[in-house]
């Protein structure tokens, strides 16, 4: 009888290395492609988020605004208070009106002007206070930069008229400072957040004067940002121009 043996070939050390090595190189490609489609992804959630916390932001101010009127007499209180206390409708003998507003005698919160807003001194372009139709609450926004210079702080706060003449309150339902802070998702900046309140003086104050009313609007102007991969930083600015719907609102003072 004869055997018919047949030796099986193997793969050769050159073979396996050049396998090795075209198995490096594709797994190499497709990881860096990998790689790429997993920052693209990330960098689009990131954005998604940003737009997303922006129109939130937009949307809560827009219906204050639209359902409430701007609240000239906060914006005024600091001038008003000094005009009067000039004219002498005021009687006060404190040093200065600096004293007068930071210790609110007694004369001064009898004067009948809003102290809270007087003693705070709304910053312009950085503060909305937005009060209700009915004039008994109001809404308020401000804006606070942080100390690194690109990010800030949204806080809002609702105050309620009590019973004496120019005084408010807040509302219980926020904490100890009295704002509550607009809360946004992790990695989300804040870049900025400015508001321009037009006309600037109450449009209502001079009905006798002024032949055409001028009904109240706010331009919002948001910035947001975020930190993305092997990107420059995401920025988004929104601009959008709100008016009351509350009309022929009368002046309060």
């Amino acid at each position: 009888m004869r055997l018919n043996l047949k030796l099986k070939k193997g793969f050769t050390l050159v073979e396996m290395l050049i396998s090795i090595l075209v198995f490096v190189i594709f797994l190499t490609a497709t990881s860096g492609s990998y790689l790429s489609l997993a920052r693209s992804i990330y960098n689009a959630n990131q954005e998604r988020k940003v737009y997303s916390a922006a129109q939130d932001i937009i949307n809560l101010i827009t219906l204050e605004v639209k359902k409430g009127v701007v609240d000239y007499d906060c914006y005024e209180a600091e001038a008003i208070l000094k005009m009067r206390i000039d004219a002498g409708l005021v009687n006060d003998n404190a040093a200065n009106l600096s004293e007068r507003i930071l210790f609110q005698s007694p004369s001064s919160v009898n004067s009948g002007v809003d102290m809270f807003c007087a003693n705070n001194r709304l910053r312009g372009d950085r503060d909305l206070v937005i009060r209700s139709k009915d004039g008994n609450s109001r809404f308020i926004v401000i804006f606070e930069p942080q100390s690194d210079g690109v990010s800030g702080k949204i806080k809002i706060a609702r105050q309620v008229k009590t019973e004496k003449l120019g005084e408010w309150k807040f509302g219980e339902s926020f904490d100890r400072q009295n704002y509550a802070e607009v809360e946004v998702p992790d990695n989300i900046r804040i870049k900025d957040l400015k508001f321009k309140v037009s006309p600037g003086k109450n449009p209502f104050r001079y009905t006798d004067v002024v032949k055409f009313q001028f009904q109240p609007q706010v331009t919002v102007l948001l910035e947001m940002g975020a930190s993305l991969t092997g990107r420059d930083d995401y920025s988004l600015p929104i601009q959008t121009t709100i008016s009351s719907r509350v009309y022929n609102k009368l002046a309060t003072l």
